[in-house]
């Protein structure tokens, strides 16, 4: 009987391997693993988009969004290898560098009532479990992922995720902002929709979500950053200062990098977004798939340099914008 059991066991768990996504398939990822199928290829590196797997059903072009927009900045590379000058050679330098000078010994900084979350993408744990794409819809995307994994440091999306995500916050709380993060932990299990139930519960008054880009292409680079897209949600202020935080955050990003600027994508299929109900964003910081930017991606000075523009990002759109509706 012990044999006949352990025959059985056998055949059930081939059976299930065969059903159940290998969370290490393929190079190429999206950011929620929510299109299509949960780890699915990526786009050739010829389509100017962000790299994800295949598109929605509903898409009218595969692989391709519905808009794109991208922002006038030169999409020629520098050497990033060179640490980021602190006299004021550059002009968000001087403007995070003014801002904390001017802040010392002051109560009243410039994030100061500002309630922002900072969302580390992905996680070292995975559920195999969907759910739907949005409020009262019936098509179900999956609800975790671990995203990608540098193809020269061996290190996963989600722990170069988290460090930057820390930085960022202590960053934003030295200018006065209210920082919560969605994980602490790299082994913390955080589904999409509990990501952007997050954000709304604290009133956030701005939703920034961390992720590296991944291709099986290995010469894909670059910065992109998606925000959501009108299909399921009706809050069409919501949208315009998430639109608005996407075009500052890139701008900013880009300039204090030097990366390729691979432009702005708006994105309908991501629980994420479309449970969201406060200005959200998503910065893809550079492909891990990309042995230069892998590197990079895990430097400790070229994380200060994406922190530093995803600064002065958000320092630009609260300026713009007035937004906050939080005393602190």
């Amino acid at each position: 009987m012990k044999k006949a059991g352990a025959i059985l066991f056998l055949v059930f768990m081939m059976m299930l391997g065969s059903v159940l996504p290998n969370p290490l398939a393929g190079s190429g990822k999206d950011p929620e693993g929510e299109t299509g199928s949960p780890y699915g290829l990526a786009t050739p590196e010829a389509i100017p988009t962000p790299l994800r797997v295949k598109a929605a059903k509903d898409s009218p072009v595969p692989n391709e969004p519905r808009e794109t927009r991208t922002t006038p900045v030169d999409e020629h590379t520098v050497d990033r290898g060179e640490a980021l000058k602190d006299d004021g050679s550059t002009d968000t330098g001087k403007i995070l560098a003014a801002e904390k000078a001017d802040d010392k010994g002051k109560t009243d900084k410039p994030l100061s009532g500002k309630v922002i979350c900072v969302d580390p993408g992905h996680q070292s744990v995975m559920i195999i479990k969907k759910v739907p794409v949005a409020p009262g819809e019936s098509r179900t995307v999956w609800d975790y992922s671990i995203g990608t994994r540098g193809v020269e440091t061996g290190v996963y999306e989600y722990a170069v995720a988290l460090r930057v995500s820390k930085k960022l916050r202590t960053a934003l709380e030295e200018l006065g902002a209210r920082v919560i993060l969605t994980r602490e932990r790299d082994d913390e299990p955080v589904g999409n929709i509990e990501r952007a139930e997050i954000a709304n519960a604290a009133k956030a008054d701005a939703f920034i979500r961390i992720h590296c880009d991944g291709s099986d292409i290995p010469e894909a680079r670059g910065i992109s950053v998606l925000y959501p897209g009108s299909r399921y949600i009706d809050d069409n202020d919501m949208l315009e200062k998430s639109l608005t935080l996407s075009e500052f955050l890139l701008e900013e990003v880009v300039k204090a990098t030097g990366a390729k600027n691979r432009g702005l994508y708006e994105r309908n299929d991501q629980a994420s977004f479309n449970y969201c109900k406060v200005p959200c964003t998503l910065i893809e910081m550079g492909f891990m798939t990309n042995p230069e930017e892998d590197r990079l991606l895990n430097s400790e000075s070229y994380q200060d340099k994406l922190v530093l523009g995803m600064v002065n990002g958000i320092l630009r759109y609260f300026n713009a914008t007035g937004t906050g509706n939080n005393s602190g």
